[in-house]
């Protein structure tokens, strides 16, 4: 097909491979934990958090903490992205050797965080905040995070649009396989057809 040029077709083909290997990993990893969320949010206390987040392949759990946490409101990070604000909050346990990342949705004051009930999304901590550098405090414990407000339903959306991505990158690989050149298959002319035509194109006998 003449459609498509060269270059362009080159610029699908990396495109649409760069697309797949990328989101692949965020569309498994979401599927994983949605199917590791359960269908309603259980109560656990922080005991029952760390055997969570200690499971192989951890990938989130609804839950709802029935112990109360410290919130430290001096480390804290905010982050607004299309129209939408996000904040993040240290946190600890009772006996401070269980430290959390606390996220909400929102622009709120720290005591009207600190209102809200502790149910949502606990999730391994989120790299985008360590890349902003939030404080990861090396402690006895692993830093989990718990997406204050999240449910199943939040990550059932990400995989509907991981999967709208993921169209988009098969659909350039196959309009550039389509384009592919198409290759000529050389025609032989046979020992016969050769002979026929030299006869022919021989003058007759007189």
């Amino acid at each position: 097909m003449t459609w498509v040029g060269k270059v362009t077709r080159y610029r699908l083909i990396i495109s649409g491979s760069i697309i797949l290997l990328l989101f692949t990993g965020f569309l498994l990893r979401d599927v994983r934990a949605y199917r590791q969320a359960g269908a309603q949010p259980r109560g656990v206390n922080v005991a029952q958090v760390q055997e969570i987040a200690a499971a192989p392949n951890f990938g989130a759990s609804w839950i709802r903490l029935n112990e109360p946490l410290e919130m430290n409101c001096s480390q804290s990070m905010g982050w607004e992205e299309n129209g939408k604000t996000s904040f993040v909050i240290l946190a600890y346990d009772q006996s401070k050797q269980q430290p959390f990342w606390l996220e909400y949705q929102g622009q709120h004051s720290c005591e009207e965080f600190r209102s809200l009930p502790l149910v949502g999304l606990l999730v391994p901590p989120d790299t985008f905040w360590i890349k902003q550098g939030m404080i990861r405090p090396p402690l006895a414990h692993p830093l989990v995070e718990l997406k204050v407000g999240a449910t199943p339903a939040d990550l059932r959306t990400n995989i509907y649009t991981w999967l709208a991505v993921e169209l988009i990158g098969i659909a350039a690989l196959a309009v550039a396989y389509i384009a592919r050149p198409k290759k000529t298959t050389p025609s032989y002319a046979t020992a016969a057809s050769v002979e026929n035509a030299w006869s022919a194109a021989r003058p007759g006998k007189r």
